[in-house]
């Protein structure tokens, strides 16, 4: 709701895909963090950093958007929309260097993160047995000189990444 206002209140005039789009990835943004390795970190939050890192190499946002590359169908904009969901937290760990299949899911967590989108998206958004063909990472750019679709995908990222701010601020 958040992201929304946000978008809706930058915006000049009425642009319903973008809107969509901005709330599409707001309610995805997060889904990484359905994995029982995250909630275990959530547990273990007095546990040694390091520790951690070895049990749990990607961050929550590369998770979701691996699981979102591969299980995801028939989502209008869709590259853009896991675009944000990747870059939300902005650099990643590895920037970029790998694909959606090098992040693996167990069939527990996929099956949650797949209960999750049927809720707030439906059934028909889920691909349960994807193809393999492996996805790179996108790339992070930057507004300069590019064309629409990158302005686009600046805007649905800011708004997600600055509600998600304004809203983890508030709730601490």
């Amino acid at each position: 709701d958040v992201a929304v206002r946000i978008a809706k209140n930058i915006l000049r005039e009425d642009n319903p895909e973008l809107i969509e789009m901005v709330r599409i990835s707001a309610l995805l943004h997060d889904i990484g963090k359905c994995t029982l390795q995250f909630q275990k970190k959530l547990k273990n939050i007095n546990s040694e950093p390091s520790e951690m890192e070895d049990k749990m190499p990607y961050r929550h946002n590369e998770v979701g958007w691996a699981f979102l590359s591969r299980y995801i169908k028939k989502l209008p904009q869709k590259d853009i929309i896991i675009d944000a969901v990747y870059w939300h937290h902005g650099i990643t760990n590895k920037f970029c260097g790998y694909n959606d299949t090098d992040i693996k899911l167990s069939d527990s967590d996929a099956k949650v993160m797949m209960g999750f989108v049927k809720e707030i998206l439906g059934e028909e958004f889920i691909n349960e047995n994807p193809p393999y063909r492996p996805v790179k990472a996108p790339t992070f750019y930057h507004p300069y000189g590019l064309e629409d679709k990158n302005m686009v995908n600046l805007f649905v990222r800011y708004c997600l990444t600055y509600a998600d701010k304004m809203v983890s601020k508030h709730m601490n």
